[in-house]
């Protein structure tokens, strides 16, 4: 836990690093900060749920691990998104929201015990669906500089 700890707290020193280099070079890009606000959020929810897991002494099932490598791969629609300015893996995360969102994470919050990893879970997915709103519109901003 205590590496877990260690590594979210470098991450967050790094974002604000990272967000001082945005106010220096870039200006004032609401867009780039707010990006890197949902992954300071998502980096959150990963360590909170985390740490709830390790606090309670839970074991992972095979339906959250699944949403665990589903979570990983929604991410990498944004992240192939953003640094490979691919429209459509972002549109990918809207059409799937309620797959995740409305579907899977809250049928198991209901009859899952583990409602509390599996909530956690949900907020991921609707962290990562919130961040391809900046992802967007820097794709586009590449796309039709000036427009």
């Amino acid at each position: 836990m205590k590496e877990i700890e260690d590594l979210r707290n470098q991450l967050d020193r790094h974002v604000i690093f990272c967000r001082r280099i945005i106010s220096g070079q870039y200006g004032n890009d609401v867009l780039r900060w707010e990006l890197l606000t949902f992954l300071m959020h998502i980096q959150h929810a990963y360590y909170y749920m985390y740490k709830y897991i390790v606090e309670k002494g839970l074991r992972a099932d095979s339906q959250l691990m699944q949403l665990l490598k589903d979570a990983e791969n929604y991410f990498l629609l944004l992240y192939e998104g953003y640094f490979k300015k691919k429209e459509e893996d972002v549109h990918k995360i809207q059409r799937l929201k309620d797959k995740y969102q409305f579907g899977l994470c809250l049928n198991l919050i209901n009859k899952s015990e583990n409602h509390v990893v599996h909530s956690y879970l949900r907020e991921i997915f609707r962290l990562i669906q919130l961040g391809t709103s900046p992802v967007l519109a820097l794709i586009l901003e590449h796309e039709y500089p000036g427009a």
